[in-house]
């Protein structure tokens, strides 16, 4: 589960595995960078540590 936002040059991410707990917060403040592709790299490497 996750959203993703952003206003005026800055953007976010939240994402949320409830079957590990896991959740990954990310902002950044350039308009350029995709905090969703970044979040979800680091919750599927997460994952993944954990065997799921």
């Amino acid at each position: 589960m996750g959203h993703i936002g952003g206003f005026g040059g800055f953007r976010s991410a939240l994402w949320f595995a409830p079957e590990s707990g896991i959740i990954i917060a990310l902002g950044v403040n350039q308009a350029a960078t995709d905090p969703n592709h970044m979040a979800t790299q680091v919750l599927d490497t997460l994952l993944t540590y954990q065997g799921r």
